[in-house]
């Protein structure tokens, strides 16, 4: 397997840029450009690379401050500063902050080739994890005994821990289905490890030495999506000062991960539709047809069926998306999971935090075997790190993993919004607890405050019908259209307040306006 799929090069000079790929690309590497700081932050929290070029001076800001922090991380990229010129002391500011290698501008296609062959022979290297060397003070963790091996299902890097049922038949599945190049379409809760999922299944088929490129669809606004997938020519649209590589181009070869598929508009759907059929495309701006040989996996917490059947989906899309569906179990459907895996996080944030290693008392165990997880794993990973951080020299306790456990257990009191100055005492108490917004008059209750009259049985309870008129006997669509309108008005048709009172996504919202305005 290569241990270099995804080089990242940041600078700003086109023509360095440009060598990176030219050079690189022919060895079977996916080659990604940045000409900032922000830009070159989309690519690393997207993906993950193995090799960094970056230069000293960018248009937002130095270089070291990237450095640093990718040099903190578990798993760092072997990283290369291209300084402006040799300066002894720039040299040392980039090798405190963790670079691995210097070299001045300009540089030949030679000294690239020995870059990539150096990055190859250190992540080659035996190491605990693929980072930036640590300081000679750092502190040792000694290691642990742990009988984990024999339940882990760690295969080709990925591990899907757990001894339930349910994770049992998951790795039998992931195992089946891996080696074919089918289309995989996983659902779940969020915070379920849908992603991990798509890593094993990449890392157990034929194509895992290729990429393995991902794309948040819900991270990007719909103008952006069709350009990350499918990449533009230079001068495409206002700002597209260079031709982009798109992530179906990264990942020719590979696996393309669409997380969060359901987000995508109706119209960037057609296009993705199409490169499923016939593996091809154009970048946005372009003409030239493109072929790519890539393995489509996508994920949603959503379920997809009830989104086709509402339009906001493309059922032909499902259709082709749904070849081979991967359903992930929450958390709470299989506690006995748990115990593994929270002391798999405890190692890792043991030595993340430079801790010993603790261990968990009775107490706090129990807890974490009873809890039912609404933030499924992402919540657990979450608590464990807060108990490792507030934990003494001690075992990890109850009070230290749940310090705020109320808001766990408990609902944290609504704010409301203060209802306008043109309403009466009476009419402010009526308030919505959906939208924290005043309710409409024909959706306020009556004197029996909801309640319908049962003095006279079933009689009773139609006459209270009669008597509330029609407004509660109209339709949810009705009702949800009423709301949302009340909602954009008090946000002065601001989207994104008004999804954010919704708490529902802006193109969730976006979804729902033809709907508002046809009816």
């Amino acid at each position: 397997m290569k241990l270099i799929e995804r080089v990242l090069v940041v600078d700003r000079s086109d023509l360095i840029r440009q060598t990176v790929g030219r050079v690189l690309r022919p060895r079977g590497v996916a080659v990604a450009e940045a000409d900032s700081l922000s830009a070159a932050w989309e690519y690393l929290e997207a993906d993950r690379f193995q090799l960094l070029l970056v230069g000293e001076t960018l248009p937002d800001g130095l270089s070291t401050t990237l450095i640093r922090e990718l040099a903190a991380r578990m798993e760092t990229p072997y990283i290369v500063s291209i300084l402006d010129k040799e300066s002894s002391e720039s040299s040392q500011q980039h090798r405190r902050a963790g670079a691995h290698e210097i070299v001045v501008r300009p540089f030949a296609e030679r000294d690239l080739r020995d870059f990539f062959d150096r990055a190859r022979k250190f992540l080659a290297a035996p190491t605990v994890f693929h980072g930036a060397p640590a300081a000679q003070s750092a502190p040792t963790i000694p290691p642990r005994t742990s009988t984990r091996g024999s339940v882990s299902g760690v295969q080709a890097g990925v591990q899907i821990l757990g001894r339930s049922p349910a994770t049992q038949y998951l790795r039998e599945y992931i195992r089946r289905i891996a080696p074919t190049q089918t289309t995989v379409l996983i659902q779940g809760e969020s915070g379920t490890g849908k992603e991990l999922v798509a890593r094993a299944l990449h890392q157990q088929s034929p194509r895992a030495g290729g990429p393995f490129v991902k794309l948040n669809c819900a991270a990007l606004p719909e103008s952006l999506v069709e350009s990350e997938l499918f990449g533009h020519e230079r001068g495409a649209f206002t700002g597209a000062i260079i031709r982009r590589e798109g992530r179906f181009g990264m990942a020719n070869g590979g696996t393309l991960l669409l997380d969060e598929v359901s987000e995508v508009s109706l119209a960037v759907q057609s296009k993705l539709l199409r490169v499923i059929q016939e593996r091809e495309y154009e970048r946005v701006g372009g003409n030239e047809t493109l072929s790519v040989d890539v393995r489509i996996v996508a994920t949603t917490n959503r379920n997809l069926e009830e989104s086709v059947e509402r339009g906001e989906f493309r059922e032909d899309l499902f259709f082709r998306l749904n070849v081979v569906p991967v359903y992930m179990p929450p958390l709470r459907d299989r506690l006995s999971d748990v115990p593994i895996l929270a002391e798999y996080f405890l190692e890792e944030f043991c030595r993340k935090h430079s801790k010993p290693i603790l261990g968990f008392t009775k107490e706090a165990m129990d807890w974490l075997k009873q809890h039912s997880w609404p933030g499924n794993i992402r919540e657990l990973q979450n608590m464990i790190e807060r108990g490792v951080v507030a934990s003494g020299d001690g075992p990890v306790d109850l009070i230290s993993l749940s310090a705020y456990r109320s808001q766990f257990s408990e609902k944290p009191p609504v704010r409301r919004l203060s209802p306008p100055t043109r309403m009466n005492g009476s009419e402010a108490k009526s308030v919505s607890t959906l939208g924290e917004l005043p309710l409409a008059p024909s959706q306020r209750s009556g004197p029996t405050s909801g309640r319908f009259s049962q003095a006279n049985g079933t009689g009773g309870e139609r006459s209270g019908l009669e008597s509330s008129g029609s407004s509660l006997l109209r339709s949810l669509a009705e009702v949800e259209t009423d709301h949302i309108q009340r909602v954009l008005d008090h946000c002065k048709q601001d989207l994104m307040a008004a999804a954010r009172i919704l708490r529902i996504t802006v193109p969730s919202l976006q979804k729902r306006l033809p709907q508002r305005e046809g009816q």
